[in-house]
């Protein structure tokens, strides 16, 4: 993870909302401020805050196309205290992410 601290993008900010649904806060303002993670530019941002946080659960995901076509996977994650982890993002090819497109592109896997 970076040092670089900040508050979500605004593409970012909707793919965490249509991923968390009513899970979490829907009020921007109230959402923590998330770090890049080391993932080849692919996208993965850590939410910053609780130390010692572990891994609780999986809050939601989807897939959608990169503007070059190519999937990408996207999961929300929970710590074990009930906050948001982590938003993984892969891109299948491991290549950098291009742009997170609008959640009418959005699509989840039959459960």
């Amino acid at each position: 993870m970076t040092a670089d601290v900040r508050p979500l993008a605004d593409s970012e900010w909707e793919l965490v909302r249509y991923l968390a649904g009513n899970f979490f806060s829907s009020h921007r303002a109230e959402w923590p401020l998330v770090a890049e993670m080391s993932d080849g530019g692919m996208g993965s941002l850590k939410f910053v805050g609780g130390e010692g946080r572990k891994f609780g659960g999986v809050v939601g995901a989807c897939r959608f196309d990169d503007a070059d076509g190519v999937e990408v996977v996207a999961s929300l994650y929970r710590d074990d205290r009930g906050g948001p982890l982590e938003l993984d993002v892969w891109k299948v090819t491991f290549e950098p992410l291009i742009a997170i497109p609008s959640p009418d592109k959005f699509w989840r896997e039959a459960d």
